[in-house]
């Protein structure tokens, strides 16, 4: 549970972060851009995390940027706690709206979650 919540606020931190630029003409990333982590416990690795900027989507016929985030642990840990995440998160090409938000548990539960918002009506589905 705290995990999900980390990676929701991180998916709304980023989200956020571009969209209170308003000098900003262009966004401050660029499809492709990457940024890698390793996750160690004292000197032993335990995971890696991965965000990528893909390309540009269309979500309900609207362009959308999509992001996208993944999470393993390490083999190490496999055995004891697998952690395989995969969020892909979608938003509106002003940056003021998410637009569609999936995240596949590849871990031994498996539990998929799809989030999708409404804006005229002020809805999100999940």
């Amino acid at each position: 549970m705290r995990q999900k919540l980390c990676i929701v606020f991180i998916t709304t931190m980023v989200l956020l972060a571009t969209g209170l630029c308003p000098a900003a003409e262009t966004p401050p990333f660029k499809t492709g851009e990457k940024l890698h982590y390793s996750v160690y416990l004292g000197e032993f690795p335990v995971g890696e995390v991965f965000f990528v900027i893909l390309p540009m989507a269309e979500i309900n016929t609207l362009p959308a940027y999509h992001f996208f985030m993944t999470t393993k642990t390490s083999p190490l840990l496999d055995s004891l706690f697998m952690l395989a995440d995969r969020v892909d998160a979608y938003a509106d090409s002003a940056m003021k709206h998410a637009l569609l938000y999936k995240e596949h548990d590849g871990s031994a539960a498996e539990q998929d979650i799809t989030v999708t918002f409404d804006w005229k009506k002020r809805e999100a589905h999940y």
